[in-house]
C-alpha cells in the first residue's frame, strides 16, 4: 500500500490513496488518521477522489486491509512530509520470501480476533428456529471512526446471519435457480434479532480493520446454541429440513440408549458417540 500528502497554498492538505470508497468509511477514517498526526483539524485535511494518474499504486480494496496498510503507509508519509515540507509519500511493504527453516511463505501476515454467543428459540415439530439473541466481541486494536466501526460491525453480524439462515446457491441440470435477489434470500430488517457487541480497544496499539471480524463467529455460535438442544447441524445454511432431519437423529439417538446407561455422563457420553457417528 502506498500513499501521498499535499500541502496547499491555503494550509490544508490533500491525501492521495488509490483506496475505493463502498460504503466503508475507508476515505474518512483515512482523513481522521491524517488529522491526527499532523496535529490539525479534520476540516483542513480532504481526501480528493482518486485519480490513477494521480494517485500512488496499490493493489486492491479488500480484506479489512485498508485502514491497516494505509494507516501504516501514512505515517512514513507524514514523516516524509516533515522532511520535504511540501509533498509527503508513504508505502507499507510486508517481508516476503520463504521460511529457511520450514520453506513455507507467509500465510497471513496479521489476524483478527472475535467470538459471539447466540440465544435461539426451536420448534421442534417444524424444525423452524429463531435467533432471539446476538452478541459479538472483537478485538478492534484502536478505533479511529467510532459510528463507521460499530456499522461495520453490525453488518458484519448481520452478513453471518445471512450465511447461518438463508445463503445457498441452488443448481438444476447444471444451472444456478436462484442467481437474482429476488430468488437468493439476504436478512432484511425483519429477520434481525436483537443485536449486541463489544469493540475491545487496547491504548498505544496499532490500528487495523474491523469490517469481518464479526462474521465468522455467527455460525459457530448459533450452531453450538442448537447443540445445547442436542441439535447437532453441522452444514450451512441451518434451514428447517436440516434442523428437523437433527431433531429425528437426536430422537432417535435417545430411544436407542443402552439400559445400562443410567448418569447424566454416561447418556451424554452415548449421545455424543451417536453424534459422531451420524456425521
Amino acid at each position: 500500500a502506498s500513499i501521498a500528502i499535499a500541502v496547499n497554498e491555503d494550509g490544508t492538505y490533500d491525501v492521495h490513496c488509490a483506496t475505493a470508497e463502498m460504503g466503508q468509511g475507508a476515505w474518512h477514517s483515512i482523513r481522521l488518521l491524517a488529522a491526527e498526526l499532523l496535529n490539525v483539524e479534520p476540516g483542513r485535511v480532504h481526501f480528493p477522489v482518486p485519480d490513477t494518474d494521480i494517485v500512488p499504486y496499490d493493489t486492491r480494496t479488500t480484506s479489512s486491509r485498508s485502514t491497516y496498510m494505509m494507516g501504516r503507509a501514512l505515517i512514513e508519509a507524514v514523516r516524509d512530509l516533515r522532511k520535504r515540507g511540501e509533498f509527503g509519500y508513504g508505502e507499507c511493504v510486508n517481508k516476503g520470501g520463504l521460511d529457511p527453516d520450514s520453506g513455507q511463505g507467509i500465510a497471513s501476515t496479521h489476524w483478527h480476533q472475535g467470538a459471539g454467543a447466540a440465544e435461539v428459540r426451536v420448534d421442534e415439530e417444524t424444525g423452524k428456529f429463531e435467533v432471539v439473541k446476538l452478541y459479538t466481541s472483537i478485538y478492534a486494536g484502536r478505533v479511529v471512526n467510532r459510528p463507521g466501526a460499530e456499522l461495520q460491525n453490525e453488518g458484519s453480524m448481520i452478513m453471518g446471519l445471512g450465511t447461518t439462515l438463508f445463503e445457498e446457491i441452488t443448481f438444476a441440470d447444471g444451472q444456478v435457480m436462484n442467481a437474482n435477489l429476488s430468488d437468493y434470500n439476504i436478512p432484511a430488517a425483519g429477520d434481525l434479532p436483537d443485536l449486541a457487541y463489544d469493540l475491545v480497544e487496547r491504548e498505544g496499539v496499532e490500528i487495523h480493520g474491523l469490517g469481518e471480524t464479526a462474521l465468522p463467529p455467527v455460525p459457530a455460535a448459533i450452531g453450538n446454541a442448537l447443540h445445547s438442544l442436542g441439535i447437532h447441524v453441522t452444514e450451512l445454511p441451518m434451514s428447517a429440513e436440516r434442523v428437523l432431519h437433527a431433531i429425528d437423529r437426536r430422537n432417535a439417538g435417545a430411544q436407542s440408549l443402552t439400559p445400562e446407561a443410567t448418569t447424566d455422563e454416561e447418556v451424554a457420553a452415548q449421545s455424543e458417540q451417536m453424534a459422531k457417528g451420524s456425521d
